[in-house]
């Protein structure tokens, strides 16, 4: 049997993988540095790649990393006098951000509701909650169909586990403006409605949501520095928009314990994926 290993650390990279296909017994410096890996490794669905990938370091192939490439820039929709924020406007944030919309000409906004995550629960006080895949690729599918349109949209983040609002799972409310290539990759960039002009409230530089390997989209947390970041959570399209995934329109209680619930073809729900 021959088998080639290819590394940038051939002994330690051999050893490792031999050890890993129960070739050769580990030292004991090798069980200690093996544990972790190989911990995350069964706690993976093999066929979840982008985790793996995640786990050995690996690279996205070239082909995914050309296919997000391949969004091309869109400079910001609407003006940066249309934007307003919640202490001037005495409004929730999310009343704000359809306020800005209005300043914008858009009279219609944020009607509909592309939920695109499918289960909730609380455990001693965090919410864990899991994405369904074709929510979360016909979201981001409905958030490019209309920048590229030329009209912005009201996207629900979560950032903590103390709030029981909305669903249970949207904390705060932003307006997505722009869509742009940095080194990170793709990102959409927002206007903040908790901020002022002054404290970054359109800024170019910090309000940025970009792809997580898993494929949803995250940034920092803006409205409040005592939390580490946004997580995109729910799309709000302008107008008639006649897609609810899993039938969902709000959560029951049946949907907030499990994404095992049937959608609109009635066909059970794929395989969800954890933030």
């Amino acid at each position: 049997m021959v088998i080639q290993i290819i590394g940038d650390k051939p002994e330690k990279d051999v050893k490792q993988w031999l050890n890993y296909l129960g070739l050769i017994l580990p030292s004991k410096q090798q069980e200690e540095e093996d544990k972790d890996i190989l911990n995350k490794i069964l706690e993976v669905i093999l066929h979840d790649i982008n985790k793996l990938n995640e786990i050995w370091g690996e690279q996205q192939s070239k082909e995914e990393e050309e296919e997000k490439q391949e969004k091309q820039p869109i400079k910001q929709v609407i003006k940066d006098e249309t934007f307003t924020y919640q202490a001037e406007t005495n409004l929730n944030c999310f009343e704000t951000c359809k306020k800005i919309l209005k300043n914008a000409g858009i009279e219609n906004s944020a009607t509909e509701k592309i939920h695109m995550v499918c289960s909730i629960n609380k455990v001693n006080g965090k919410t864990n909650y899991e994405f369904h895949p074709e929510c979360l690729q016909k979201g981001i599918e409905v958030l490019d169909e209309f920048l590229e349109k030329g009209q912005p949209v009201i996207v629900g983040v979560d950032y903590r586990d103390d709030y029981d609002i909305n669903e249970g799972v949207t904390d705060h409310y932003i307006v997505v403006v722009a869509r742009g290539n940095d080194e990170k990759g793709v990102y959409y960039r927002y206007f903040e409605v908790f901020r002022s002009v002054e404290d970054g409230g359109i800024s170019k530089d910090i309000n940025k949501l970009h792809f997580n390997p898993k494929g949803y989209l995250e940034g920092p947390c803006t409205c409040n520095n005592q939390y580490e970041k946004y997580i995109v959570t729910i799309v709000r399209p302008n107008g008639k928009y006649n897609f609810n995934c899993c039938n969902m329109t709000d959560y029951t209680d049946d949907q907030k314990k499990n994404c095992n619930y049937l959608n609109s073809e009635n066909q059970n729900c794929s395989k969800s994926i954890k933030p």
